[in-house]
């Protein structure tokens, strides 16, 4: 991964996310608390970028950024348990409006 670099991007995207909190958008404080936006999320986002790019081929198939958003994605699910995950659409429980005969 040469470009962009994930250490200033991730900043950056966590920088929007703490705009957009303190702005009261909708990824603000009912889903990101203080704690998730931290430098330590940063890092384990990065360490997920670089272990991917590192062992797998996903560079050459995915945009950095695609790659970056997921690896902070998941950085975010571990800091938080799993709390970022959003809900499932209703209706969509396995088995839900097919016939089991």
């Amino acid at each position: 991964m040469v470009e962009p670099k994930p250490y200033a991007s991730l900043r950056l995207l966590l920088a929007e996310l703490r705009a957009q909190r303190d702005a009261g958008g909708e990824a603000g404080g009912r889903l990101l608390p203080e704690e998730a936006l931290g430098e330590p999320v940063a890092e384990r986002a990065e360490e997920l970028a670089c272990a991917l790019a590192a062992r797998t081929d996903a560079t050459l198939r995915w945009p950095a950024s695609a790659i970056l958003a997921a690896a902070l994605r998941a950085a975010l699910d571990e800091r938080l348990g799993g709390r970022t995950r959003p809900e499932p659409p209703r209706g969509a429980q396995e088995g839900h409006g097919r016939d089991k005969s």
